[in-house]
């Protein structure tokens, strides 16, 4: 055996490594870069030895690539990296991480509650929902400040609010406020002055 066609072999090898390494180690194409430049190294190499090896080798290149490509798409979705870039659910412990998350338990709770827009939702502004205020998003139309919005979808920690002809309902600590509650110098009493004199 030649050294050229050890190297062509090498190289080919590494350029195959590297196309599936693409896949899985985020690079910026630095690591596709080496894969081609490891493809033509491998073929020149090829060449360089005779004519005939040459071809085979790029005969090996032109069918192993699109068939490591096509077989890398449909396998990285479910890759970790795949998923992450993806925002699809990771599954295990980290999908049981997200549901018991005490926000995301609180955001999902709102799911049906009535609110008000405290700020025009252009499409994302703030709402209050009995006394609290939550970011929100309004997919499709803008809402104006002070109307009535109902929770429709809590999506990747966001809410996702529509306008709505229900009435928002008060928050559970809001009760009619007693006059006895009132200091009396903001009850604004006429002075009636000294009873006694």
């Amino acid at each position: 055996m030649s050294d050229a066609l050890v190297w062509s072999i090498g190289l080919l090898i590494f350029a195959l490594f590297c196309v599936v390494a693409e896949f899985l180690v985020p690079s910026a194409g630095l690591i596709g870069i080496a894969a081609a430049l490891s493809f033509i190294a491998a073929i020149l190499v090829a060449f360089g030895e005779s004519q005939s090896l040459g071809m085979t080798f790029l005969a090996i290149a032109m069918i192993s690539l699109p068939v490591l490509l096509t077989a890398m798409v449909r396998i990285w979705p479910q890759t970790p990296v795949g998923r992450r870039m993806l925002n699809l659910p990771g599954g295990g412990s980290e999908e049981r991480a997200v549901v018991e998350d005490p926000r995301m338990v609180e955001l999902r709770s709102l799911v049906g509650r009535v609110g008000v827009a405290r700020t025009d939702l252009l499409p994302s502004g703030l709402i209050e929902i009995e006394g609290r205020r939550y970011d929100a998003v309004a997919p499709g139309a803008a809402i104006d400040r002070g109307a009535a919005v109902e929770v429709f979808n809590v999506e990747t920690g966001k809410i996702r609010v529509r306008r709505t002809d229900r009435q928002p309902s008060p928050p559970p600590d809001a009760r009619p406020q007693a006059i006895t509650d009132t200091p009396l110098d903001e009850l604004d009493l006429e002075d009636l002055g000294d009873p006694l004199s």
